[in-house]
C-alpha cells in the first residue's frame, strides 16, 4: 500500500463515516468545501463500505473552489501503480485489482477508527477479455477464484488475529449481468446464456464455498458434526473415543482443536495488550468523573494542557506507587514475583510511551467530554470518542504553535522543560484491539 494511503483514507472514509458512524463532525479537510452541514445524521449500528483502490491525496482546497478541475468533485489524483512502477495488484477487465493486503490493512484501519462491526458490501473481480472466450473457459475462472480466496483468508486473518468483527460480506454478483452499459465486464460467480438463459457455476464460486466450508469451523461443531455421521451409518449412537487416532475424523478434530487453540491463544493475548489501556482509561474516567461532582455544573469539565499532563502524572504515580509496594514487600534476597516483574515493565511502557506520546482521551473539548463520560468500559464503546497523544518534551520550548520535533497543530510553550502535545490521534495504541 502506498505510503500516502493512510492520509487519503483520513480524507476520504471519515468524510462519510464520522458524522454517520460517530456522531461527529466532517473532517477539517472537507469542511471548506462543504460550508454548511445540514446538522447530524442519525448514528448506524454497523458500517457498510466497499473500497476498490487507494488514491493519491493532492492539495483539496484548491481543486474544491475549482469545479472544472479534472480532479473535482474527488478531488484526489487515483493512481494504481507502486513506487516501483509495479501495478498494485493483477488487473481485471475494468478498474479493480487484486489487493488482498491492502484489504486486510483497510479492514484494520475502518475497525480501528470507527469501532463498528464492518459490512463487505461488494467486492468482485471481472476477468480481463471474460465475454470473448468460450464457455468452458468462462468457467474456468482462477483469476477470480484467486481474488475471492485471497480476499476471504486476509479477512479471515483479520477476524482471527487482528480482531477486527465483520457483519457480513457479500460477493459481487450472483451471476453475470449489464455492467457499466456492456456485458464485458463480467462480475458473475454463474455465467448466464442470454439466449436460454440457462446458468452455470464457474469455478470462483466453487472455490469460495470450499474454503468457507473446510476451515474455521469450531471444534463442538466438527465433534457435532462427526458424531452425526457415524450414528447414521451405524444406526446407533457412537463415542468419538472410538475412532482409530489416524482416522480422517481424528485428524479433523485435531486440526479443529488445534484452531480453537489458536483462537483463545490470540483473544487473551489481545486482552493482554488491551487491558493497560483499559485500566488507563478507567482511571481517567473516573478522574473525570470526580471533577464533575466536584465541580456541582452541567456541563462536563474540560481541561487545559497543563491539566492533561497533570492527570497523566497522577496515572504514573499510581504505577510508581504499585511498584514500590512489591519493593518493600520484596525479601533481602529473594527473586522477583511474577507481578513485581509485571509493575516494572508496565511503568516503564507508561514512561516509554509519555516520551513518544501518550495515549488518552482528548478532554479539551465539552462534546468529547460529554460522551466520553457516557463511556461503558469497553473497547466498542470508544468509537465516537477522540483522543490524543501527549508527549513529554525535554529542554526549553520555542513557543505556541511550534517547537522542534513537532508538527503542524501542536501547541507549545515556553520556559524550560515545557512538555508538549501532539494532537489529533484517533487511533488505538499499537497493539490494542
Amino acid at each position: 500500500m502506498p505510503a500516502q494511503t493512510p492520509t487519503r483514507l483520513g480524507n476520504w472514509d471519515p468524510t462519510f463515516g464520522q458524522p454517520i458512524f460517530l456522531g461527529l463532525d466532517y473532517p477539517s479537510s472537507f469542511k471548506p468545501s462543504f460550508p454548511d452541514p445540514h446538522g447530524r445524521l442519525p448514528l448506524h449500528p454497523t458500517l457498510h463500505l466497499h473500497h476498490h483502490l487507494p488514491s493519491i491525496k493532492e492539495t483539496i482546497a484548491s481543486c474544491a473552489a475549482n469545479i472544472t478541475s479534472p480532479s473535482h468533485p474527488y478531488c484526489v489524483t487515483q493512481s494504481t501503480l507502486t513506487t516501483t512502477g509495479w501495478n498494485i495488484g493483477y488487473r481485471s477487465e475494468t478498474y479493480v485489482y487484486t489487493t488482498p493486503t491492502f484489504f486486510r490493512t483497510y479492514l484494520n484501519y475502518l475497525w480501528d477508527t470507527f469501532r463498528l462491526p464492518i459490512s463487505v458490501a461488494e467486492f468482485g473481480f471481472p476477468v480481463a477479455g471474460e465475454a470473448q472466450r468460450d464457455l468452458v473457459d468462462q468457467q474456468f475462472d482462477s483469476p477470480r477464484s484467486q481474488y475471492y480466496t485471497s480476499y476471504m483468508s486476509e479477512g479471515r486473518k483479520a477476524i482471527w488475529e487482528d480482531g477486527v468483527k465483520w457483519a457480513g460480506a457479500w460477493a459481487w454478483n450472483f451471476a453475470d449481468n449489464w455492467e457499466f452499459g456492456s456485458y464485458e465486464a463480467q462480475f458473475g460467480v454463474q455465467t448466464v446464456s442470454r439466449t436460454t438463459m440457462e446458468r452455470g457455476y464457474k469455478k470462483n464460486f466453487l472455490s469460495l464455498w470450499y474454503l468457507l466450508r473446510a476451515g474455521g469451523r469450531a471444534l463442538n461443531k466438527v465433534q457435532k458434526r462427526i458424531s452425526k455421521k457415524r450414528t447414521s451409518k451405524l444406526g446407533k449412537s457412537s463415542s468419538l473415543n472410538a475412532l482409530h487416532e489416524n482416522s480422517r475424523d481424528a485428524q479433523r478434530i485435531r486440526r479443529a482443536a488445534a484452531r480453537d487453540e489458536k483462537v483463545i491463544r490470540g483473544e487473551r493475548e489481545r486482552e493482554r495488550k488491551n487491558d493497560r489501556f483499559l485500566k488507563r482509561l478507567s482511571h481517567i474516567h473516573a478522574a473525570l468523573r470526580l471533577s464533575h461532582l466536584q465541580s456541582q455544573t452541567t456541563s462536563p469539565p474540560t481541561m487545559t494542557i497543563p491539566e492533561l499532563h497533570a492527570l497523566i502524572s497522577s496515572l504514573l504515580t499510581t504505577h510508581t506507587s504499585a511498584l514500590a509496594a512489591h519493593i518493600s514487600a520484596r525479601r533481602p534476597g529473594r527473586p522477583k514475583t511474577r507481578d513485581h516483574e509485571r509493575a516494572e515493565a508496565e511503568l516503564a511502557a507508561e514512561e516509554a510511551e509519555y516520551e513518544s506520546g501518550f495515549w488518552m482521551v482528548d478532554l479539551r473539548k465539552e462534546e468529547n467530554v460529554r460522551r466520553f463520560e457516557r463511556w461503558d468500559g469497553k473497547w466498542e464503546g470508544l468509537g465516537g470518542v477522540e483522543f490524543v497523544r501527549v508527549r513529554r518534551r525535554r529542554g526549553g520550548g520555542k513557543g505556541e504553535g511550534g517547537g522542534e520535533g513537532g508538527m503542524e497543530g501542536v501547541e507549545g510553550g515556553e520556559g524550560e522543560g515545557w512538555e508538549e502535545t501532539v494532537v489529533g490521534s484517533r487511533f488505538p495504541p499499537t497493539g490494542a484491539a
